[in-house]
C-alpha cells in the first residue's frame, strides 16, 4: 500500500505507587519518573516504587513547569525517567542528584518500542523476570487489538491522517498515513489532508481540542499517548482501541465527540 507522508516533523502534589519487595527479595529501586508517560513503562518493567513528578491528568506534560517541592520528590531516587522532550528535564536531574542513574526513555508507543523499553528497564531494575512476563502478556493483548481493528476494516486499507505522536496507533489501522505536526497545521497543509479524504483523523489528546479538519466528515478522534490515572500501559492501549473501533462504526454507537473532547 501506497504510504502518504505530508510533514515529518493543577498543581497536585506528586503521585507516588508502593509495593513490599523486589523481584530478587531485596528493597525494590526508588524510581521517580518525569511523567505518567514514563511511569508506565517503569510499572511494565516490574517497578514498584514509582513515584511521578508531573500530576497524572496534566495537560501537554514537556511544557510543564514543577514547582520547587514537586522537584524535590527526586531526591534520593535509585533511578529518574524522563524525556530530553521535557522542557524540566536538566532540573529534574539536578534534584535527583548524582546519585541516582538518569535514564532516557524514548517515549514512542508503538509495540516494538514499547518491549525494548520495556525490556532495558527490567535489566536494569533487576525485574527481568517480571518485565519479561510483562512483554508476553502485552504481544497476546496487541495481537488481539490488531486483529479487532482488521476485523473491523476490513479488506480496503483507509486513508489516516494523524498527528506526528499518534503513528503508532495509526498504523495499527492502515499503511496509507499522512502524518502532521508535532506543530499546528499550516493552512496548506490542512488543505492537502483534506485533498485525501481521510476516513479517520487522530489528533493527541491535550494538545488540543479543536478538530483538525473541521469541515471534514472523517470521525476525529483524541489519542491518549499517556495516562491520566494508574500506570497501566495495556489498558491506555484498550482505551484507544476503543475510540477508534467506535469511530470506524460511527457516532451513532460511540461518543466519539465526547473522545475529541477529552483534554487528558
Amino acid at each position: 500500500m501506497r504510504t502518504f507522508t505530508l510533514l515529518a516533523s493543577l498543581m497536585a502534589m506528586p503521585l507516588t505507587l508502593s509495593a513490599c519487595s523486589g523481584e530478587e527479595g531485596t528493597d525494590p529501586p526508588r524510581v521517580v519518573v518525569t511523567t505518567a508517560w514514563e511511569g508506565m513503562y517503569a510499572a511494565a518493567a516490574g517497578a514498584v516504587d514509582i513515584t511521578v513528578i508531573v500530576p497524572p491528568g496534566t495537560p501537554n506534560p514537556p511544557v510543564f513547569e514543577p514547582s520547587p517541592e514537586q522537584l524535590a520528590t527526586a531526591t534520593g531516587a535509585d533511578f529518574l525517567l524522563y524525556s530530553q522532550a521535557e522542557r524540566f528535564a536538566q532540573q529534574a536531574r539536578d534534584a535527583a542528584g548524582s546519585e541516582a542513574d538518569a535514564i532516557t526513555i524514548k517515549t514512542d508507543n508503538t509495540a516494538a518500542n514499547v518491549i525494548a523499553e520495556v525490556t532495558r528497564l527490567g535489566a536494569l531494575f533487576g525485574t527481568t523476570d517480571t518485565a519479561l512476563a510483562w512483554v508476553e502478556e502485552f504481544e497476546a493483548a496487541v495481537a488481539g487489538f490488531q486483529s479487532e481493528i482488521d476485523s473491523q476494516i476490513g479488506a480496503d486499507e483507509p486513508v489516516v491522517v494523524a498527528q506526528f505522536h499518534t503513528t503508532w496507533l495509526a498504523s495499527m489501522i492502515s499503511s496509507r498515513i499522512a502524518t502532521f505536526g508535532p506543530e499546528t497545521p499550516t493552512e496548506r497543509t490542512l488543505g492537502l489532508l483534506a485533498a485525501l479524504e481521510p476516513s479517520i483523523v487522530l489528533n493527541e489528546s491535550g494538545t488540543t481540542t479543536a478538530p483538525v479538519l473541521p469541515d471534514s466528515s472523517a470521525p476525529q478522534v483524541a489519542v491518549l499517548n499517556h495516562p491520566d490515572e494508574g500506570l497501566d500501559l495495556i489498558a491506555l492501549y484498550r482505551q484507544n482501541i476503543d475510540f477508534v473501533l467506535g469511530a470506524l462504526r460511527g457516532p451513532a454507537s460511540a461518543d466519539i465527540d465526547g473522545a475529541q473532547g477529552d483534554s487528558r
